[in-house]
């Protein structure tokens, strides 16, 4: 029977049996456990979660210090020596943790129930009892707390000199233990302090780099984009824990001299007003970066009270390349697709710096999947050919993967060329593969939800994006998703909430009025509406919109809202054609006009648009399921078992 349809108890119980067998292992995580179960890390995930709150992480972590609690009462063992049997590799960790959990330290464990029956014999003992008896048994516990704490401290001692570290190493002391929900950060851009422009892209792969290689420690919360939105002086970094919902900001500069590079990073916990908590200056060659890097995560999660399974720990200290003019022109590459416009015909601007790496070194697996990327991207955006452009993706990202077969970006970009393709089950099995290796991955959270959607899965879709939404809370798609969300609870407040803070954000970004003029609408708000319709066609800035935008009060004055909705239909058909397909379908919909709705949606399959099944998905073309055509549409795409 597979596991994850077990009862409950039965299913938690099997759980504890695989841990429990792997105890002293201290790289047995969550991948590992998923693996001994027979099942995939992000179906365990989601089962574990259909009835508990808690983290999987914590499960394994909690069953780890209920062993050691039980060896510590009936064994004759130190609390150092349990630490170990039960998988902690650091004995001042675990007595953090064990105390966090129970209440009292690893030393009080054997005589705990003896003092709590002492103290509850108090209550009921008679009031004539011999005060000195009462005495005698307040100093036995004096004692007892005493010589553990001692002990304690003297273990702690000994760990420090063990491994070579102080006490300014610990910048939040054990007694201070972070709370899992305590666990996050955010990253601020590492200012380029070179001096020249054109380095810009070094302190941004600087950025991306420590970014990504925190993102792979699955016990942290990191919000996966380099925060831009804020700027880094206390009144924003208060904002920005409020909007992010993280306790911690790492943020730095970088400078770069010819063949060295000096990098200063700074941690501060925003709970503690701002507090410097770590900092450290790299005076390193540049060849070192890569190990600068690793550093820097490492550090961070030592400050964040979090060990690194052997795993992750793995992928964190990777080299991807050796080659200096590789990374150079790799950073340049992911510094250009990150600043990319919507459409910009100058591809060879994108391919080239990916190109340049692999002739630097033809062995860099990043750079074949960044190459992959870009020939991806460019095509879904008809900025290039189809379908060689999917077959030039495909072609290196497979490459990748011979280099690399654990490189998660690369799972997900071919997950994302299958889909391309219709290939479903082959796209659901690379993103999968691509979650169970790198689960803190917003991107890859979003896709598998998007796929989910295309499925008609709508809780496992809400569930990821939601945890996108999470991961990286201002990316402008995912807020608008958490909006979506309040606005199908019927929580309309909390979704204008989310619209606003868009709006703040990204000001300058037309596809959110699109977003209003149908809320308002649909919220019989219709003077919003039609405002909301006019701001975001005069933001595409093209003439034929700012044209039609001036009209539409007057349209709206003489015809009212029906005769903006037909207007806008045949402005689409006449300047924007393409690109308003879903908008032309869904106003044939909501006039009753099917035969026409499902001749553009023919028209978009003819067309070869990439999002067009999602129509599978959409809930505003259910009125069309149970026509033949539309069930035709849906088995051409190969999504007929998908509904």
């Amino acid at each position: 029977m597979n596991l994850t349809n077990l009862p409950e108890q039965q299913f938690l119980s099997r759980l504890k049996e695989i841990i429990l067998s792997h105890l002293e292992k201290e790289d047995f995580g969550v991948e590992e456990l998923a693996r001994e179960a027979g099942v995939s890390s992000s179906i365990l995930r989601r089962r574990f979660h259909t009835f508990s709150e808690k983290s999987l992480s914590r499960f394994i972590r909690e069953i780890r210090l209920q062993k050691a609690l039980e060896l510590l009462q009936k064994e004759d063992l130190t609390a150092a020596e349990v630490a170990y049997k039960v998988g902690f590799g650091s004995p001042a960790y675990f007595n953090t943790c064990f105390h966090n959990h129970f209440g009292f330290a690893p030393g009080e464990a054997k005589n705990r129930q003896v003092i709590d029956s002492e103290e509850n014999n108090e209550v009921t003992s008679p009031d004539f009892e011999d005060s000195s008896q009462k005495l005698s048994r307040k100093i036995s516990k004096r004692k007892i707390i005493f010589f553990t704490v001692g002990g304690i401290l003297i273990l702690f001692v000994v760990y420090l000199i063990f491994n070579n570290l102080s006490f300014e190493s610990f910048s939040i002391l054990p007694g201070d233990m972070l709370k899992p929900e305590d666990k996050s950060i955010a990253v601020l851009p590492f200012e380029n302090l070179s001096g020249e422009e054109e380095n810009q892209y070094f302190a941004d792969g600087v950025t991306e780099n420590i970014l990504n290689n925190l993102i792979q420690i699955q016990e942290i919360k990191v919000i996966n984009s380099p925060v831009k939105a804020f700027g880094e002086n206390s009144k924003d970094f208060r904002k920005m824990a409020n909007s992010l919902g993280v306790r911690f900001i790492l943020w730095g500069s970088v400078q770069q001299l010819e063949n060295k590079v000096v990098i200063i990073a700074k941690l501060v916990d925003l709970k503690r007003n701002n507090q410097l908590i770590w900092s450290d200056k790299y005076n390193k060659k540049l060849t070192d970066i890569f190990q600068v890097q690793s550093d820097i995560a490492k550090q961070v999660a030592s400050e964040l009270q979090t060990i690194i399974p052997q795993n992750e720990k793995k992928r964190i200290e990777k080299v991807p390349t050796v080659s200096q003019e590789a990374y150079m022109w790799y950073s340049m590459g992911r510094y250009l697709i990150n600043k990319r416009v919507v459409r910009d015909d100058d591809t060879l601007k994108y391919i080239n710096p990916f190109k340049n790496a692999i002739t630097e070194d033809p062995n860099y697996a990043e750079a074949y999947a960044g190459l992959a990327e870009v020939y991806l991207t460019l095509t879904r955006r008809q900025c290039y050919p189809r379908p060689e452009g999917f077959e030039k993706a495909k072609e290196n990202v497979l490459h990748a993967l011979i280099l690399d077969s654990n490189l998660a970006e690369a799972h997900a970009i071919l997950g994302s060329i299958y889909r391309c393709e219709w290939k479903w089950e082959e796209a659901r099995k690379e993103l999968e593969t691509a979650l169970n290796l790198n689960p803190n991955n917003a991107i890859v959270q979003g896709q598998y939800g998007d796929l989910m959607y295309i499925f008609r899965n709508r809780e496992a879709y809400k569930i990821h994006k939601l945890r996108a939404a999470e991961l990286n809370p201002i990316s402008p798609y995912l807020i608008s998703f958490k909006a979506s969300v309040y606005k199908m609870e019927g929580n309309f407040e909390k979704a204008m909430e989310e619209y606003n803070r868009y709006i703040e954000l990204y000001p300058l970004n037309y596809s959110i009025y699109w977003v209003l003029w149908h809320f308002f609408r649909g919220m019989g708000e219709e003077q919003k509406a039609v405002e909301a319709l006019q701001k975001g066609l005069l933001l595409t800035f093209t003439p034929a919109d700012s044209v039609f935008s001036y009209s539409l009060p007057l349209i709206y004055k003489n015809k009212g809202i029906k005769g903006v909705e037909r207007s806008l239909y045949e402005h689409n058909i006449s300047f924007d054609l393409k690109g308003s397909w879903r908008g032309l379908a869904r106003y044939c919909v909501e006039t009753g006009d099917k035969e026409k709705a499902l001749d553009w949606l023919e028209k978009a399959y003819e067309w070869e648009i990439p999002n067009l099944p999602t129509i599978n998905g959409d809930l505003d073309f259910d009125p069309l399921r149970n026509e033949p055509r539309f069930q035709a549409l849906l088995d051409s795409m190969g999504l007929s078992k998908y509904q």
